[in-house]
């Protein structure tokens, strides 16, 4: 949980909420951080005991969202931040 929040705490430094769509990126990254925390301490939490495959597909894809959100937030701030200022 404390690189999750760590993980958070950045975006929050690097996104300024100007636009709605910044906003929604940022709610919907930040889920999916939540949702990848919580799946590796559930695997913790089981002592690495063979769970499905469906549960480790679901968690690599919700990583992938994780890290396209964390890219996507300051592209779309650096895009609206350089709209604003024309």
């Amino acid at each position: 949980m404390a690189v999750a929040f760590a993980h958070i705490s950045l975006l929050l430094l690097l996104t300024k909420f100007t636009h709605k769509l910044t906003r929604i990126v940022f709610i919907v990254t930040t889920c999916m951080i939540t949702i990848v925390a919580l799946m590796v301490i559930y695997i913790v939490y089981q002592e690495f005991a063979e769970l499905n495959q469906l549960y480790y597909r679901l968690l690599f894809t919700f990583a992938v969202l994780d890290i396209l959100g964390t890219i996507t937030i300051p592209i779309l701030t650096k895009l609206n931040g350089s709209s604003s200022d024309s």
